[in-house]
């Protein structure tokens, strides 16, 4: 018989959002479980959804700044949420060694999410006591997840499991330096489920070993995509990222500059943001006549595959700062063949392989240090490129296929009805092994 699993996203399967993420990964949920969607979205529903799944929306009310007669309730509980003993602990912890400048800002966090949290627990347990829940699964670690662990204390045999990526990760991803409420998630949630290993292992080096029972590392994965045959003309080249400075694509630009005027380059980048008129000026103005670019603002998942069939990319390009999982961008890349140069933090060493699948730069680099990364790829002789493209592939094909990750991400969720993993410790751990894919490939580096 199946069993009930209430999802929480920030979108799915509204609009656009999280389709690139999830798209592979829920048909196979839809099947194993009886699910019902509590997103937080406005946007419509662009795509059908299978026979059987509830889809339903929800939102906060303003927490400080009421605007209507029935914002005022969450008003009130702000008002007492210090009082609380969970987040008066809270609270004391944060402020604890807090950095001049921002304690207030973490108290209004802290408070913020509690309340959001409340607004959410009466109708979070009203749907596990109608369907029978036997599995609350956030797709992010938020308030919603607060909110779970909560009612599952109000709902014996009820489990809950929250999956972690990059803004709801890491301290340093907050301006207040504080993810709120991490170990009462952590005490409450039967797994904590990782899209890297770098994200599993800054949650323990941060927040303590004793939560490594519940620990799992399941990578997204990426649709397949046909793999592309580069042209042999200029060098193109493709970026997919949201145009926000923690991607950096001005360093892009910086670098492209540097490239000598005898190497044509085609650069693509896919992806919108706010940074986006700044960084077209800066194009503008910086990069030289033998590079022609073309930013083509937010482009549907579904559109990526015959892009690059007809762009032919020769590599792929990241300088971000920071990545909470292995980036779904540079997965699709290695479906179709495409190496990549990326910087060497967070998670991209588990993809990026020195020598096999492309090329690691500094976390921080200099433009001159990605230019010589991009340059390097260039001179490579042909059949190197070539064999670059083949380990791409392959290890997309070993760990990074979103069916079979779907399909150990719905094991994994079905163990965890199951079973306790934190008592048992028997769960299925859905990390890959995939040092051997790729030339001279090294383990991960930290």
């Amino acid at each position: 018989m199946k069993k009930s699993l209430l999802m929480i996203t920030n979108g799915f399967p509204f609009g656009e959002s999280e389709r690139g993420f999830l798209s592979a990964e829920f048909p196979r949920l839809a099947r194993e479980f009886h699910v019902h969607i509590l997103a937080h979205s406005q946007e419509p529903l662009l795509y059908p959804i299978p026979e059987g799944v509830e889809a339903e929306r929800y939102e906060y009310s303003p927490v400080f700044r009421p605007r209507r007669l029935t914002d005022l309730p969450s008003f009130f509980q702000l008002l007492t949420q210090p009082f609380r003993p969970s987040v008066f602990s809270e609270l004391r912890r944060a402020l604890r060694r807090c950095p001049s400048g921002q304690a207030v800002a973490r108290v209004k966090s802290i408070l913020g999410a509690s309340v959001s949290a409340r607004q959410l627990e009466k109708r979070l347990e009203k749907i596990t006591r109608a369907d029978g829940t036997a599995l609350v699964y956030t797709y992010w670690c938020t308030p919603a997840t607060l909110a779970a662990v909560r009612v599952k204390k109000r709902c014996p045999g009820l489990k809950a499991a929250t999956r972690f990526h990059g803004y709801d990760l890491y301290q340093e991803r907050r301006s207040d330096g504080w993810q709120p409420f991490r170990r009462e998630i952590f005490q409450g949630c039967d797994r904590l489920i990782f899209a890297a290993e770098a994200g599993k292992r800054y949650t323990l080096e941060t927040w303590g070993r004793q939560w490594e029972p519940k620990c799992a590392v399941c990578y997204l994965g990426s649709r397949e995509m046909t793999p592309v045959r580069p042209s042999g003309g200029a060098l193109t080249l493709v970026s997919c990222s949201n145009l926000i400075p923690l991607k950096r694509v001005d360093l892009i630009i910086a670098a492209l500059a540097l490239l000598p005027g005898s190497i044509r380059v085609d650069w693509h980048h896919f992806g919108d943001g706010t940074e986006r008129e700044a960084l077209a000026a800066l194009a503008v103005k910086t990069l030289p006549p033998n590079v022609r670019w073309k930013f083509w603002g937010s482009v549907p998942n579904r559109k990526l595959d015959g892009l690059y069939q007809e762009l032919k990319p020769d590599l792929f390009l990241t300088a971000t700062s920071t990545e909470g999982g292995v980036p779904v961008s540079i997965q699709e890349a290695f479906s179709c063949g495409i190496p990549a140069v990326a910087t060497n933090t967070d998670s991209l060493p588990e993809i990026v392989r020195e020598g096999g699948t492309g090329f690691l730069v500094p976390k921080d680099p200099a433009p001159e240090e990605l230019a010589a990364a991009i340059r390097r790829f260039y001179e490579l002789p042909f059949a190197e490129k070539a064999a670059m493209s083949a380990a791409a592939r392959a290890l997309w094909e070993e760990a990074f296929d979103a069916e079979k990750n779907g399909a150990q991400m719905t094991d994994l969720l079905e163990a965890v009805c199951r079973d306790h993993p934190a008592a048992s410790g028997n769960a299925p751990d859905c990390a890959h092994t995939v040092d051997s894919i790729g030339k001279n490939a090294p383990p991960p580096q930290t």
